[in-house]
């Protein structure tokens, strides 16, 4: 699932069940987001991203603050799947 918001920050969230897959290190810094860890990668364009209950979240934006994206993240813990 890939949503697009359009507003005073512009941000992507994607949803998805991840197969096998090939795993890279990139430099990130470890978000505690209260129910589980994320990892904030990039520069100018910033992705957070987490896993829950097997399914892989991502929120991507250059303009959206941190705290905006946990609260984001958050908000979606207990509605995943929908």
């Amino acid at each position: 699932m890939l949503i697009r918001y359009e507003g005073d920050y512009q941000y992507t969230i994607m949803e998805a069940r991840p197969l096998d897959r090939a795993v890279s290190l990139a430099p990130a810094t470890l978000v505690d987001l209260g129910f589980t860890a994320g990892a904030l990668t990039g520069d100018e364009q910033q992705t957070l991203t987490w896993m829950n209950d097997g399914v892989e979240f991502r929120i991507t934006s250059a303009n959206l603050p941190l705290d905006e994206m946990m609260q984001i993240a958050a908000s979606m813990q207990a509605q995943s799947g929908k």
